[in-house]
C-alpha cells in the first residue's frame, strides 16, 4: 500500500488523475485504519501523510507489516509526531489536538536512525528537570557517515529547535539520565582512528541543549575501556581489526596518562595473537591457495604492531629498558614498518 504513497498525485496531471489519486489516498487511509486499528500510531500517521511522500522508517525493517514501535511515529497526549520522506529529504510533522497545524520541520540526513537502546527514531521524554517533555529525533546520512541528534523544546507545543544552532553531529549518542536530575546527551566520534576519538556532552539549561563538556573525561575513559574490552575479547576476530582497536585504545589510555592500563592491554592482546584460533583469516579478497600465507603474514604484522604499542606504553610509564626491548621485537618482526 505504501508504494502508492511514493507516487506523485499532484502537479502537472489532469483533474481526473488528481481525483483518482485523492480517492486512492483515502482508500489507503481507511485500509490502514482497519489493518492496524483506529488507535494505531502508524495508521494515524498515514492518515496525515502528504500525498507525494512516504512514511519514513528505521533502516533494515520491512516496508510492510510495521508495528508502532518500529514505525517512525510517536503519539503524545498533545497529538502526533512522525517523520516522512519527500524527494529524498526528511521532515518532521506535528499534528496537534490543541493548536493549528505547525509548519513541517526539515531534518538533516536521508535516513532515520536510532539511539541505542531506544527502538524508535523519535524519543519524547523529560531531559531536564520538571515535567516538560522534550523531543529528540535521530537521523543519519548512512551507517558509516554518522548521525544527527535533532532536539526540540516542548512536545506539547510548537516544534522549536532546542540546540540553538542546528542538530548535534556524531557517530553515536547516548542519554545518561539520573532520577530527578535530568538527562545528559553524550555524543561520540567514530573512534576508528585517533583523530576521531572525541566525546562531547550536552546539558539541558532549561531552554536549550548546550555543549558543556561536563564529565567528558569520565565518558572518554568509559569509551576507552569499552574499546579495550573489544580488543582483548577472546572471540575470534580479524587480526587487523584487533590491532586497529588496540592502537586506538592504547593511544587514548596514554592521552589520559594511564600507561599501566595500556601495558596490560597490550600483554592481553599479545596472548590472543599467539593463539591462531583467536584470529580469523581474510577470505573475501584472498585466493584460497594464499589464505594460509596471508594469515601468517597478518599475525606477524599484527604482533609487531602490538609490540611497538607496548614499547610506547613502557616509554610513557618511565621504563626505557622494557620499551627498547619491545621496539626491538617490533623491528625484528616487521623491519619495514618499525626500525630499531
Amino acid at each position: 500500500m505504501r508504494d502508492f504513497l511514493s507516487r506523485r498525485y499532484i502537479g502537472g496531471q489532469p483533474l481526473a488523475g488528481r481525483i483518482a489519486g485523492l480517492l486512492c489516498a483515502i482508500l489507503i487511509a481507511i485500509c490502514s485504519a482497519k489493518l492496524y486499528g483506529a488507535d494505531d500510531v502508524q495508521a494515524e500517521a498515514l492518515r496525515h501523510l502528504p500525498l507525494d511522500a512516504v512514511l519514513a522508517r528505521l533502516p533494515g525493517l520491512p516496508s510492510r507489516g510495521l508495528v508502532p514501535s518500529e514505525s517512525v511515529a510517536y503519539e503524545t497526549p498533545a497529538g502526533l509526531l512522525f517523520v516522512y520522506k519527500r524527494a529524498g529529504a526528511l521532515f518532521l510533522r506535528q499534528i496537534s489536538q490543541r493548536s493549528k497545524p505547525a509548519p513541517d520541520v526539515p531534518l538533516l540526513g536521508g535516513f532515520v536512525a536510532r539511539m541505542d537502546p531506544m527502538a524508535n527514531g523519535i524519543i519524547v521524554r523529560t531531559i531536564g528537570r520538571g515535567n516538560v517533555h522534550q523531543v529528540i529525533v535521530m537521523t543519519s546520512d548512512g551507517a558509516s557517515a554518522g548521525s544527527y541528534l535533532n532536539a526540540f523544546e516542548d512536545a506539547s507545543g510548537p516544534l522549536v529547535d532546542a540546540t540553538r544552532g542546528g542538530p548535534i553531529g556524531g557517530s553515536s549518542f547516548r542519554l545518561d539520565c539520573v532520577p530527578e536530575a535530568g538527562c545528559r546527551v553524550v555524543a561520540y566520534g567514530k573512534w576508528t582512528d585517533i583523530t576521531n576519538c572525541w566525546v562531547r556532552t550536552y546539558d539541558w539549561t532549561g531552554v536549550a541543549l548546550i555543549e558543556t563538556d561536563t564529565d567528558a573525561a569520565r565518558y572518554t575513559l568509559s569509551r576507552t575501556e569499552e574499546l579495550a574490552n573489544t580488543s582483548k575479547s577472546s572471540d575470534p576476530m580479524p587480526v587487523f581489526l584487533r590491532a586497529a582497536d588496540t592502537s586506538v585504545a592504547v593511544a587514548k589510555y596514554l592521552d589520559q596518562h594511564l600507561p599501566l592500563a595500556a601495558i596490560q592491554l597490550c600483554k592481553d592482546v599479545l596472548q590472543l595473537l599467539n593463539d591462531p584460533s583467536r584470529s580469523i583469516k581474510r577470505t573475501a579478497a584472498t585466493p584460497e591457495s594464499f589464505q594460509d600465507e596471508q594469515f601468517t603474514e597478518d599475525l606477524r604484522r599484527g604482533t609487531a604492531i602490538i609490540h611497538n604499542l607496548l614499547g610506547k606504553s613502557y616509554e610513557a610509564s618511565g621504563s626505557p629498558i622494557q620499551a627498547d626491548t619491545e621496539f626491538r621485537l617490533a623491528a625484528e618482526l616487521d623491519p619495514l614498518s618499525f626500525r630499531k
